[in-house]
């Protein structure tokens, strides 16, 4: 979905934001990023771009990337890797 920002968006925060698609992972790690992305679109919404929402979008990313890996390390432990699989959970 098109971020309205306050105004022109910087193409640092731009890059940025696309970090946040979920597409192409399978269910459980989707919800998750979905919900970092969400958060990613509203700032980058509520505030007008500038270097200082680069650098915290990208500090988004990366507590995004962990929260991933814990999922991913969760599902490992239980066995559950199946569910790790692209559209296991989905019809596509």
């Amino acid at each position: 979905m098109p971020v309205q920002a306050p105004g022109p968006i910087h193409p640092s925060v731009l890059e940025k934001l696309e970090h946040f698609g979920s597409s192409h992972l399978a269910d459980p790690l989707k919800g998750i990023v979905e919900r970092f992305g969400d958060l990613a679109d509203w700032l980058a919404s509520e505030i007008e771009s500038h270097p200082q929402l680069a650098i915290g979008l990208q500090k988004l990313i990366e507590a995004k990337d962990a929260v991933v890996r814990a999922k991913v390390a969760e599902l490992k432990v239980a066995g559950r890797t199946t569910e790790l699989k692209e559209g296991s959970d989905n019809d596509g």
